[in-house]
């Protein structure tokens, strides 16, 4: 019997009603297919794995700068993506300080850069 993985407590206790029906989330890099797409994942300073995402296309370019990849996840995918790999927390419209922009700790499913 095959158990589903919850989202983690932040991203339930969101009423789906306050949030767009898509968000606008980070990647290593632009792929044809979503299911190609690597997602980065950042560090929390207690050790959990954070997911970036973004209510607005103006707020993802203002938190990570204008050369950012991106996918528009539809907020139903949320679920799915952190079945496949799971995150601990859920960021949502965050700045990213612009030293800070290319310090990834991971890509779903493989480490990049430097972990630090």
């Amino acid at each position: 019997m095959e158990t589903e993985a919850k989202l983690p407590p932040d991203v339930e206790a969101v009423d789906p009603t306050t949030l767009p029906p898509v968000l606008y989330v980070p990647c290593v890099e632009h792929g044809a297919d979503i299911a190609d797409v690597e997602f980065s994942l950042r560090a929390t300073r207690d050790g959990r794995s954070a997911l970036l995402a973004y209510t607005a296309l103006d707020r993802l370019r203002d938190g990570c700068g204008a050369d950012q990849a991106w996918v528009l996840l539809p907020l139903a995918g949320l679920s799915a993506l952190h079945r496949e790999h799971p995150w601990g927390l859920l960021v949502l419209d965050v700045a990213v300080p612009a030293d800070r922009r290319d310090h990834a700790t991971a890509a779903i499913g493989r480490p990049i850069g430097d972990a630090r």
